[in-house]
Parts: structure tokens; C-alpha cells; sequence
């Protein structure tokens, strides 16, 4: 942010060069911050809208669209005399927050390590999310609750993860929601701080046998899915992807699709693959798409669908290293 900052100082920027530095930072909140403070300085404004390409999030687009509606417009000029007005004085209260349990919650600023999706919901969507919620929730409603966000497949970060769980009271429930989050998991290498909010030891330990992918012989495992996706789906899954243009969205739609329905064809991913038009957003699906392939050794057709022998080469690396 301090570099993207340092290119508003002496200079204007272009709509496509404020995209790029965008597309390079981590959050959509450190996007829309500096979409924001160079919207002043675009020299052709009637372009911004390309720069919304660069978000992950809908609400980011309209609140920056919002934010830039009123900057650079003329004021009009009247005759009029102006009148004064005294206003009493009002005080504005801050967006409510919700008070969450006082533990070591990680942070994911500057976070270099393993990632299970594309990024976490933000902080400022996490609050509006969860600051009506009741203060003492009933068993069934935090468990509703918190099951609605792992069936939307929504990717949060491990200290997101971790309030929710507290929403539980039963120590047993708040066990298998952090066991059906880890899918949905930012900033995997943080997951294992989720054992904070366990208090008894036996789940303790069976959580941190989850975690570090031993056997847990006191753990059902779930029964493994039907794989299949029929030509019906599929082409709702298609369609669906068609009608959306930002790169950014499409793609975090997409994961949230194949993740969800979980068994796709190497026919099927390379339909998919085909609503990208960037070759490297569809080598980066092609990647997360290999785990959810029920005929891995078809794989290989993915690489006609590449222009470059890299991203071949690449995508062939990543899929050795992925049978080791």
C-alpha cells in the first residue's frame, strides 16, 4: 500500500494502470482503499469501471462505486442567498461491532503461507454479517447459522472461523463445525489456533489429530460422495459462469461451484475452463479443479486448451507433485 500510494504523489494514472496496481494488492479492502484514493487522480474517469475488475466481492464494487459517485462533480452555482441554519449538535455513533470472546486470534496481514481459497470475506463484510446477532444465541440457531455460511461455501479466515465457534455453547458442536470449516479456510497454517476454543481435553486432542491429518478412531469418517454431474447440471453450472464478466468473481464463483458439487469429468472442467478468457486465470482453475476430477487420467487433454507450452509444463509439474 505504501508503494501503490507513492505513485499518487507527483503523478496521474490511467484507468488501466490503476487496475493493475489493484489486481496486485491482497484484500478487497486494501483495493478499494487505493481505488479510492486514485479515483481524483484518474485522467480518464469514464474508464474506472475497469477497475472493478480487480474485486473479489460485489459489496467492495458498489461501496467504491458509491464512494467515487460525488468526487470531481462541478457544484452548481446559484443566485440564491444563502441562508444559515443551525444544525444541534448530533452525535454519530459508530457502526456496532459485536463483542467477541477475548482470545489470540491470528491475523492475516502479510500472510505468506498455504491458502485454501481464493481470500477471506472481509473484515468490514464479517461485522455487518454478525453484529445483529442476538448476544446469547440458542443452540440450534448458532448451529443454523454457522451451517449456512459452510454450505454457501464462503472462504473466512481462521479468526472468523474461530468466533463463529463460539457462538456454540456445546463443546461438541463447535468440534465438527471447525471440522466441516477447514474446507473453507483462508490461511490453512493458522487453522490448527482454532483448538483455542476447545476446552475439553479428549476434543482437544481429537482436533489436533484432524488437524495434522492423523487417523481419529473416535471420528466416523462421512460416507464418500456420489460422483457425478449431470449433463442438466452442468450446463446450469455453465450458463450460470457465462452471464458473469468480472474475472475475479468468475473465478471465486466457479471454485465455490466445483467445491460444492465436488465430481466433475475432465469433460466437464474443460467446459468450465473455456468461460475464462486469460490463460493464467484458467491454468489457476485447472489446478484447483484437479482434486474434484473423477477421471484424473484424462487430465492431460486440459493442456490443448493452453496457448503457451509454460502453462502446459506447469500445470503437468502440478499435477506430479500433487500424486507424490
Amino acid at each position: 500500500m505504501s508503494q501503490a500510494a507513492a505513485l499518487l504523489a507527483n503523478q496521474c494514472l490511467s484507468s488501466d494502470q490503476v487496475k493493475s496496481v489493484v489486481m496486485a494488492l491482497p484484500s478487497d479492502q486494501s483495493k478499494y482503499d487505493f481505488a479510492l484514493q486514485a479515483f481524483p487522480k484518474t485522467i480518464d474517469k469514464v474508464n474506472f469501471y475497469d477497475v472493478y475488475d480487480g474485486f473479489a466481492y460485489f459489496s467492495t464494487v458498489f461501496r467504491l462505486h458509491d464512494a467515487t459517485a460525488g468526487i470531481g462533480q462541478p457544484v452548481p452555482q446559484t443566485n440564491t442567498p444563502k441562508i444559515e441554519i443551525r444544525q444541534p449538535n448530533v452525535v454519530i455513533e459508530k457502526p456496532k461491532k459485536r463483542n467477541w470472546p477475548a482470545l489470540n486470534y491470528p491475523n492475516i496481514d502479510n500472510y505468506l503461507g498455504n491458502t485454501g481459497c481464493t481470500e477471506p470475506m472481509s473484515e468490514v463484510d464479517f461485522d455487518e454479517l454478525t453484529k445483529d446477532l442476538p448476544a446469547t444465541m440458542a443452540e440450534e440457531q448458532a448451529q443454523a447459522f454457522c451451517r449456512t455460511l459452510v454450505s454457501k461455501n464462503q472462504c473466512l479466515s481462521t479468526a472468523q472461523i474461530m468466533k463463529l465457534s463460539t457462538l456454540m455453547n456445546s463443546q461438541t458442536n463447535r468440534f465438527y463445525f471447525l471440522k466441516d470449516a477447514f474446507n473453507l479456510v483462508y490461511d490453512q497454517d493458522n487453522f490448527g489456533r482454532c483448538g483455542d476454543v476447545l476446552t475439553l481435553s479428549n476434543l482437544k486432542k481429537d482436533f489436533s489429530v484432524f488437524v495434522n491429518g492423523g487417523p481419529n478412531p473416535n471420528v466416523i469418517a462421512p460416507s464418500a460422495p456420489v460422483c457425478s454431474v449431470s449433463a442438466a447440471e452442468q450446463k446450469e453450472v455453465v450458463d450460470a459462469l457465462s452471464k458473469i464478466s468480472f474475472s475475479n468473481t468468475k473465478t471465486t464463483v466457479a471454485k465455490q461451484i466445483i467445491a460444492g458439487k465436488k465430481c466433475f469429468s475432465t469433460i466437464q472442467i474443460m467446459e468450465i475452463l473455456n468461460q475464462f478468457l486469460m490463460e493464467q486465470d484458467k491454468l489457476n482453475m485447472a489446478k484447483y479443479a484437479y482434486a474434484f476430477c473423477i477421471d484424473k487420467g484424462n487430465y492431460f487433454k486440459i493442456n490443448g486448451l493452453f496457448s503457451y507450452s509454460s502453462s502446459k509444463e506447469e500445470l503437468t509439474k502440478f499435477i506430479s507433485n500433487a500424486g507424490q
